[in-house]
């Protein structure tokens, strides 16, 4: 098994972002969560940001990508895979 990257309290703060709108690989999510359980200190930035995806959501009318941009994107997935 993997061992987790560690995340200071920092660092947690700084990927916060990327965190709510569950950008992080999933190594780093999990580095992140065992923070968040572990820490004592208050992470508000993640309350405040995830409080605002919703309305977020609602800003912009969702477009559909080009479809070479689609085709790329999906290679890549699957690539990945």
């Amino acid at each position: 098994m993997s061992q987790l990257p560690s995340v200071d309290h920092a660092e947690a703060i700084e990927l916060a972002g990327l965190y709510v709108l569950d950008a992080l690989l999933p190594s780093l999510r999990a580095a992140v969560q065992e923070h968040l359980g572990a820490c004592p200190d208050a992470h508000l930035e993640f309350d405040e940001l995830g409080s605002v995806l919703p309305a977020l959501a609602l800003l912009v009318e969702p477009i559909q990508p080009p479809a070479a941009l689609r085709a790329r994107v999906m290679a890549a997935i699957k690539e990945r895979g």
